[in-house]
């Protein structure tokens, strides 16, 4: 009989520690379901569908006209700056491009670090041709990368990228420069005589007349590289490619373009 009631109430005490087993488990189990997910300061941003790759294809940059190009740019900036932009997998990206690339744009940009151009664009590896210098002024090596680009690779648009809060320009409305800078410097000083004089004091702290330089200077790089560069020039007038400008605005992400 000891030996019956022993065993019964061993039976007992196993699925007693069975059920306060399995009930542990049970809520552990909810409350990893019910974990929040941790929050990021980018966790309202609409991503797009992610991709493998985005990039043109052989056909599709053949067939591709400046217009088209022009709207690439303008839709991806606009995702950009509604924080819209698309998910990529670089490492693909740039396998893929091993072999071949197909740019449909060249932009001219300022060196300035707050730029990162294949971002306000919303395009990856492989989409453009980037040429960046202080001030996005013109010379001898940046038109012939675009002439490279236009007559050998094949790109649609060339585009002059100036932004707002420009320190290049900034340091053009000093007086003294010195060293290399003073080259860059006196072409952007053109765009200082030439900005209207309709908005108050000459300087920096007047941020009218501060942007207004902007983006007479965005004006007078793409007059230069049809000056200085007969090839685009001719492009140009056949409808090849087209030339644009725009200024960026860091603050909203935004691309002021001009025609």
């Amino acid at each position: 009989m000891n030996y019956i009631a022993n065993r019964s109430l061993l039976t007992v005490k196993i699925m007693k520690y069975s059920f306060i087993s399995m009930t542990l488990l049970i809520v552990l189990a909810s409350c990893q379901e019910q974990k929040p997910t941790p929050t990021t300061e980018n966790q309202d941003i609409k991503y797009t569908d992610p991709i493998k790759y985005s990039g043109l294809t052989h056909n599709q940059h053949k067939n591709l006209n400046p217009d088209d190009a022009i709207k690439y740019l303008k839709t991806g900036n606009a995702q950009f700056a509604e924080e819209q932009v698309t998910t990529r997998s670089h490492d693909i990206d740039q396998r893929k491009n091993t072999a071949s690339q197909y740019p449909f744009a060249t932009v001219l940009s300022c060196f300035d670090s707050r730029i990162p151009v294949e971002d306000i664009f919303n395009k990856g590896i492989g989409d453009l041709l980037v040429l960046r210098v202080a001030g996005n002024i013109v010379n001898p090596e940046i038109l012939g990368s675009m002439e490279y680009g236009a007559k050998d690779l094949g790109s649609k648009v060339i585009m002059v990228l100036g932004h707002k809060n420009c320190t290049s320009v900034q340091k053009a409305l000093e007086k003294d420069t010195e060293g290399n800078v003073a080259s860059i410097s006196m072409q952007l000083k053109a765009a200082v005589a030439m900005a209207k004089n309709a908005f108050g004091p000459k300087s920096a702290n007047n941020k009218a007349y501060y942007e207004e330089i902007t983006k007479t200077n965005v004006q007078n790089s793409m007059r230069e590289i049809r000056r200085q560069s007969p090839i685009l020039d001719k492009m140009i007038a056949n409808g090849e490619i087209k030339l644009i400008g725009g200024v960026y605005d860091m603050n909203t992400g935004q691309i002021e373009y001009i025609n």
